[in-house]
């Protein structure tokens, strides 16, 4: 009740601030007068001076923890994490469970960031104060890998930048940034940080700490305790991984290539229980122009064909043969399923020269009842959605024999696809995906009004309905025609545009020298995004 309460709060003070104080609330005017006139940034202070005695024993309580972390992210103005989501800031996953089973639902207060009065930096400046006044270094790494207050500290080191330039609880912890501590800390701050690498709850807690740290803070770590001991660290599939893969995002682009010099070699030997260890390599790559690409790519395909040359890593990736896409029972799609999916999805955006290409031609080999159940199946979907995003790597035979096969002989898994909740938005991307190719648009779109009953029968039949402009195509075909030809010719200036600018980047960075190591040159249209769901 306190969470829900606070999350309304804070939508009520932004409202408040907008409205210059104006009464929030004039059609109960006449209850107004029973109560003292207070406003609800005052009545949101109050409250928070009620915590302030009873801090420490809010960190500590389990129910307690939640109700002060969610106040903190309202005194700040962060974002409300969602109440049903698993969130490491907020929400536990059995928590997340249990509300799911009640049926608790979001308001559209949630997910969302909203103003706050400057007063609030005080009150969080003064709330710090009071938890740091009794605190020592050994008491914090205490809070810091219990897992009911690791949170809380976690949340503190995120948020004391705003009101504390010397990060008092970072400092506290990890000795600040002095090289030159006593020897004897040293040996403690050591033995500390091994065991954080080696604890789960410690290991979620540094992840997070240096996610929110300054850059030289986190060289600090870095070097002095992880540098020599990183394949170590990366075969520590439930906790030394997480935080070795987030240092390959915070660090500076030279130390991510020595990472990267570390890791690629002994890459196959992290995958084989740790396939998102893998997908991090390929972000990591992909942020310093594509290093060690080469290498990269032809491990995976020499790991996922088991050294074989009948290319089966579209198998051997997603595992599809004892996967959900043949259970008769509606399986709802497994996490190992989610975490193989994003994984081959990252890979084709990484490489568009083998992979993608790998990928097309197994598509292109499922029978249609096959390729029917992966377009609706709620993961592998997302697998043909991403290739046909890719069309501008494809050649046009590709493009066509790919078309054909998802349309399947005289349109007819058109209408079928059109109707699934899931497979709906495939026929959305064949949208951009028959550009330059518009006798197929026009047979989709044909197929799509002779059906239309169906199709309108069904909320997502009308979505793609709405999204291929199909009223418009009804009564007046010309401007169809022309919608089509207008939003060509934009994708045709935006993509000369983009690659304009990154001819003179590149450019640039050659004239000033600064590009350093690199493998291979970026796509045309940039560096791959990480795609999200």
């Amino acid at each position: 009740v306190l969470e829900t309460f606070f999350v309304r709060c804070a939508a009520l003070i932004e409202k408040e601030m907008l409205s210059n104080n104006n009464n929030l609330n004039d059609e109960n005017d006449e209850d107004d007068e029973e109560f003292e006139e207070i406003s609800m940034e005052e009545m949101f202070i109050k409250i928070i001076s009620e915590f302030l005695p009873h801090l420490k024993q809010m960190i500590n309580d389990r129910y307690a923890t939640h109700v002060l972390r969610i106040a903190l992210l309202v005194m700040t103005g962060k974002e409300l994490p969602s109440s049903t989501e698993s969130n490491s800031i907020l929400r536990s996953k059995k928590s997340k469970i249990a509300r799911k089973m009640i049926e608790i639902k979001d308001s559209k207060d949630y997910q969302n960031n909203f103003q706050v009065p400057t007063s609030f930096k005080d009150e969080l400046r003064k709330l710090l104060q009071i938890f740091n006044k009794n605190e020592t270094c050994e008491s914090l790494r205490e809070l810091a890998i219990n897992k009911v207050t690791s949170p809380v500290i976690q949340l503190f080191i995120q948020l004391e930048g705003i009101v504390d330039r010397d990060r008092t609880i970072w400092s506290s912890i990890f000795n600040g940034d002095n090289e030159a501590a006593d020897p004897k800390q040293r040996e403690k701050e050591g033995a500390f940080v091994e065991y954080l690498l080696s604890d789960q709850v410690g290991s979620h807690f540094l992840q997070n700490s240096i996610e929110n740290q300054k850059v030289k803070s986190v060289e600090r770590i870095y070097n002095s305790y992880m540098k020599e001991k990183l394949v170590k660290l990366a075969k520590r599939e439930t906790t030394g991984v997480y935080v070795v893969e987030c240092m390959m995002a915070k660090l500076k682009s030279t130390q991510q290539m020595e990472i990267l010099d570390v890791l690629v070699p002994v890459m196959n030997e992290l995958i084989v229980n740790n396939i998102d260890i893998g997908g991090s390599i390929i972000d990591c790559s992909a942020r310093n122009d594509n290093y060690l690409k080469e290498s990269i790519i032809d491990k995976f395909i020499d790991f996922f064909n088991k050294g074989n040359n009948n290319d089966d890593l579209f198998e051997n990736i997603l595992k599809l043969s004892g996967s959900t896409l043949f259970s008769t029972k509606d399986d709802w799609p497994t996490s190992e399923e989610r975490r193989r999916a994003l994984f081959f999805e990252k890979l084709i955006e990484y490489d568009q020269e083998k992979i993608l290409h790998i990928a097309v031609t197994k598509i292109l080999e499922f029978d249609e009842a096959t390729l029917i159940k992966f377009c609706k199946h709620g993961v592998f979907s997302h697998i043909i959605e991403n290739v046909l995003k890719l069309r501008e790597s494809l050649n046009i035979v590709e493009r066509k024999t790919l078309l054909n096969k998802l349309i399947g002989h005289e349109c007819c898994n058109i209408v079928e696809l059109a109707c699934n909740s899931t497979a709906s938005h495939i026929i959305d991307a064949l949208w951009m995906f028959t550009f330059k190719l518009n006798m197929f648009k026009e047979r989709i779109a044909r197929t799509l009004l002779q059906n239309s009953e169906v199709v309108k029968s069904t909320i997502y039949g009308r979505m793609v309905w709405k999204n291929w402009n199909m009223e418009l195509y009804t009564r007046k075909f010309n401007d169809w025609k022309w919608i089509v030809k207008e939003e060509e010719q934009k994708y045709e200036e935006e993509k000369q545009a983009k690659k304009k600018e990154l001819e003179e980047s590149n450019s640039s960075f050659n004239a000033s020298g600064k590009r350093g190591r690199q493998g291979d040159n970026v796509n045309s249209d940039g560096k791959p995004k990480r795609r999200r769901r």
